[in-house]
């Protein structure tokens, strides 16, 4: 016989007698049913629970996304101005910069200043 093998012996053939489940009584089967229930119930909670995470997550990155967007938008304002004092053109301005350019021009188009609005605003407030 070749090195290393070993010979296979054969084993005896033991016969098994299959004993045949009973069938589940009605309260066992009421308690498989309830078990069952539990388990699809629990299921269900968590798949809930992952939706309603998932849900605020996704809010919190559009939130981010909106802020993200508006500093881009900030941002390429930013160069154009950058861009048109370099060129030597004129400065476009935004927000309340818009506003409070606009208030100076129609300050020097009436021929008030600055000091004159302010004294007649604080003579109204009180």
């Amino acid at each position: 016989m070749p090195r290393g093998k070993k010979k296979v012996l054969p084993e005896p053939v033991v016969e098994v007698k299959k004993v045949k489940k009973p069938y589940p009584t009605l309260d066992e089967r009421i308690a498989l049913a309830e078990e069952s229930i539990g388990h699809w119930e629990r299921l269900n909670q968590e798949r809930r629970d992952l939706i309603a995470k998932s849900e605020k997550q996704l809010q919190d990155r559009r939130e981010t996304l909106a802020k993200g967007e508006a500093e881009l938008e900030r941002l390429m304002e930013r160069k154009d101005q950058l861009i048109a004092r370099r060129d030597g053109g004129e400065v476009k301005v935004s927000g309340q910069r818009k506003v409070y350019a606009e208030i100076v021009a129609a300050l020097k188009a009436s021929g008030r200043t600055m000091d004159d609005l302010l004294a007649e605003l604080k003579g109204a407030a009180v």
